[in-house]
């Protein structure tokens, strides 16, 4: 069996957790209504994906969380790092009642992309803020010497942003 195939039994266990949940999250705010749209979404491709054979790495576009051997998480998009705030994607797994395990990867909703890439870019503008501007950012918000990684990381978070919202528009046309 393939170290994908292997997840089978451990997504199933999520999507029967999820489904007993179903009618709980229905009566919560609208906020934890779309983030178990989107947890459901997710454990739901990322089966189907695995359970027909498809290669994961033909699916470079979509958004991938990947858990590390020591639990952390790391989101990537065409097998590049994405520099979110784990902090977010842990809360809102968490808060759905689902526990991801060491080793384990899952193809995110788009919307859920989204929501962890503008969590942490307003991550970004509160340090900034808080800051007084000193984060690595001028006043004409070019780069300070020294400071790239503020600088690379707003970059990077507003790229990947575009392409959530790109695939949220195909995935809405489709």
């Amino acid at each position: 069996m393939s170290p994908d195939r292997n997840q089978l039994p451990v997504l199933s266990r999520q999507l029967e957790s999820m489904s007993h949940r179903a009618e709980l999250f229905q009566a919560r705010e609208q906020e934890e209504q779309d983030w178990f749209r989107a947890v459901l979404d997710s454990l739901r491709c990322t089966h189907e994906v695995i359970s027909t054979g498809t290669d994961p790495r033909s699916r470079r576009q979509d958004f991938v969380v990947e858990v590390s051997d020591s639990g952390g998480l790391t989101m990537k998009q065409a097998g590049l790092p994405v520099p979110v705030d784990d902090d977010y994607l842990e809360h809102v797994f968490l808060t759905m009642g689902i526990s991801l395990a060491p080793g384990q990867w899952l193809i995110l909703d788009p919307r859920m992309a989204k929501w962890a890439i503008e969590e942490s870019l307003w991550g970004l503008e509160l340090e900034r803020a808080l800051d007084g501007g000193r984060s690595g950012l001028t006043e004409a918000d070019t780069p300070v010497p020294g400071s790239m990684s503020s600088w690379s990381r707003k970059r990077d978070l507003v790229t990947a942003n575009l392409i959530a919202e790109e695939l949220l528009e195909h995935k809405a046309s489709a």
